[in-house]
């Protein structure tokens, strides 16, 4: 059986207004949860400024999703 990674790089959670950012990441994950990920792969820098909230809001939504 094929194994299928989506790839997020970068995403530098909290830059920008934080309840729009937290929608699109919410959107990149179900999206590709929905296209038939089967993993997730996340390299770079998460957040950005060392923000543990959004690090969590993005745990939080993985957990929610199984």
């Amino acid at each position: 059986m094929p194994l299928s990674f989506a790839h997020f790089s970068d995403l530098h959670l909290g830059r920008r207004d934080l309840g729009r950012e937290h929608a699109l990441m919410r959107g990149l994950v179900d999206h590709a949860l929905e296209a038939g990920a089967g993993h997730l792969l996340f390299g770079g820098d998460l957040v950005d400024h060392g923000n543990l909230r959004d690090a969590r809001a993005l745990r939080d939504h993985l957990a929610a999703r199984g």
